[in-house]
C-alpha cells in the first residue's frame, strides 16, 4: 500500500529573504542588498536567526550601531548558537576598534 506524502508545513515557493541575506553577508557579497532583504524579513519575523542575519548584514554594510542593536536582540534568550555568538563578538570588536580610532 502506497503512503501519501506528508503535508509540508510551509510553502516551498515562498522566498526566504533572511536566508539569502545571510548567504550574501557571510560571503561579503552585496551588503546593501543583504540589508534590504533581511529588513524585509524582519518586518514579518523577529526571531533569533532573523535578528542574527540582520546584525551580520548591518555589520558587513558598516552600520555598526544598528548591527550591535540587532545582535543584542539575537542574544536576548541566552542562545548558545556559535554563529550568533561569533557574530555578536565580531560586532562588539569592530565597535571597540571604531571607538579607539575616534580617540
Amino acid at each position: 500500500m502506497a503512503h501519501a506524502p506528508a503535508a509540508i508545513p510551509f510553502d516551498l515557493e515562498e522566498t526566504q529573504p533572511a536566508a539569502l541575506a545571510r548567504l550574501l553577508a557571510e560571503h561579503d557579497l552585496k551588503p546593501n542588498m543583504a540589508v534590504e532583504l533581511v529588513e524585509q524579513a524582519a518586518e514579518r519575523r523577529r526571531d533569533i536567526p532573523t535578528e542574527d542575519a540582520l546584525a551580520w548584514a548591518y555589520y558587513r554594510a558598516g552600520r555598526l550601531d544598528e548591527a550591535a542593536a540587532a545582535a543584542t536582540r539575537a542574544l536576548r534568550t541566552g542562545t548558545r548558537d556559535r554563529r550568533v555568538l561569533y557574530h555578536a563578538a565580531a560586532i562588539q570588536h569592530a565597535l571597540r576598534d571604531e571607538l579607539s580610532v575616534a580617540d
